[in-house]
């Protein structure tokens, strides 16, 4: 754990590396960006199905005379499906950077006016490096992506989770879902002590519009469903 945050933002695999000739500019917006231009910015186009021989026009006709205007549409499917995929690598790493820029200045921002956060955060190493080693590498994945991405008072929330370890190991070792929703309850307990009327917090928002059991990918919860099977099984020798 870096004693500036609490977990290290994104995958532990390295992006592909991507001749910067060839990688298309996408620009990458900056903290004060509406949401919706930033989301904006990091949409790519999806995926055209490519060519076949089978493919017609609306009136049912071939679409391709012959064999050899079918090789050049499908080379040049090809080539527009080679740059979508360098623009989605590019803004996923413009996406990443923009983020972890703006959560480093939300944590020395929070540390001008909390100056035991440093303190806590050294104090939380041992336990984090503990539940990693009894539940894997990503047992911090949710909190990371919710304190980093979602949460209002993102910062806010890693302080009161490094100053109370037993709640973060209780959290860590609920279903993903249900770990959001219980970090949507800190996310709001911290904000209450600036307001008295905290806005409705990332959480509920998320929870609203997508619902509980999707608010997270299928990925962390089989995570979280294989470590809870092996638990038992280790109960059980």
């Amino acid at each position: 754990m870096d004693e500036n945050v609490t977990i290290v933002v994104g995958s532990d695999e390295q992006p592909e590396s991507v001749a910067k000739t060839d990688t298309p500019e996408v620009s990458t917006p900056d903290a004060d960006t509406d949401v919706e231009e930033r989301q904006e910015a990091y949409v790519v186009a999806p995926p055209q199905p490519a060519p076949t021989l089978e493919d017609t026009n609306e009136d049912g006709s071939d679409k391709y005379a012959n064999y050899e205007q079918f090789l050049a549409a499908h080379s040049e499917w090809t080539m527009q499906e080679a740059t979508r995929r360098l623009e989605e690598r590019q803004a996923t790493r413009n996406h990443e950077q923009a983020v972890n820029a703006r959560h480093a200045e939300a944590v020395t921002a929070y540390r001008q006016t909390n100056p035991d956060f440093d303190a806590a955060m050294k104090s939380v190493k041992p336990v984090v490096a503990k539940l990693q080693k009894a539940l894997g590498p990503g047992v911090l994945n949710v909190v990371d992506r919710y304190t980093t991405q979602d949460a209002d008072h993102g910062v806010a929330v890693i302080h009161h989770l490094a100053a109370h370890p037993e709640e973060l190991k209780r959290i860590v070792r609920l279903p993903p879902a249900l770990q959001l929703a219980e970090l949507g309850k800190v996310d709001a307990l911290v904000g209450s002590a600036s307001s008295r009327r905290p806005s409705p917090s990332a959480t509920a928002r998320k929870l609203q519009s997508v619902g509980i059991e999707n608010a997270y990918g299928s990925d962390d919860f089989q995570e979280w469903k294989n470590r809870r099977n092996e638990e038992e099984r280790s109960r059980r020798r």
